[in-house]
């Protein structure tokens, strides 16, 4: 069976919902209209000028049921009275869960998460040459205390030294980097 993405889960739930919430709005046009036609107002003589008749919802079909809740306020300009605060609040849900599909159905990223962060291993070797040297040695090719007598042997060098204003990096950080390219080329 194939895995369902939580983007579309998100838009199943979404249409779900939506479903739900036709079928509340249908039930409630319904019962205002029997509502209507059980209790007829003094000026209410002809059937004609039933406002249950222009608002009874037709069966709804697929391709009918989002442009018969898309005219639900075409529908609702029809009634006797004003709305009522049931009808505003699924009116308003219906417009919430539309906002919601379409920012779901346009969203390429769910949920963000924050970048990693990536320190450069360098800086981790000190770390690694006291407590974990399988880790050091696995990254520079030689042992800890190998990588620190060589350091001694070279770090008085004139190579590793210079007059200029921008100073050279530390002798062992100029040969980790260096057993390092050595190791991974």
């Amino acid at each position: 069976m194939p895995r369902v993405s939580e983007h579309q889960k998100l838009l199943n739930a979404l249409s779900t919902a939506k479903e739900k919430l036709e079928i509340a709005v249908y039930l409630k046009i319904l019962q205002d209209a029997i509502l209507d036609a059980e209790s007829p107002s003094p000026h209410d003589t002809d059937s004609s000028d039933n406002p249950s008749s222009s608002i009874m919802p037709s069966p709804s079909t697929p391709e009918s049921s989002s442009s018969d809740l898309n005219n639900l306020s075409a529908i609702s300009s029809d009634l006797s009275g004003p709305l009522d605060l049931t009808m505003i609040g699924l009116l308003s849900s219906h417009g919430m869960i539309e906002a919601l599909e379409d920012e779901v159905t346009q969203a390429h990223v769910l949920q963000s998460h924050p970048p990693s962060i990536r320190i450069p291993q360098l800086a981790l070797l000190d770390e690694w040459q006291l407590h974990n040297p399988e880790l050091f040695q696995h990254k520079l090719r030689v042992s800890p205390p190998v990588f620190t007598h060589i350091v001694q042997l070279i770090e008085n060098n004139p190579v590793f030294h210079n007059n200029s204003n921008n100073p050279q990096l530390p002798v062992g950080t100029q040969l980790a980097i260096f057993l390092n390219a050595a190791g991974h080329c």
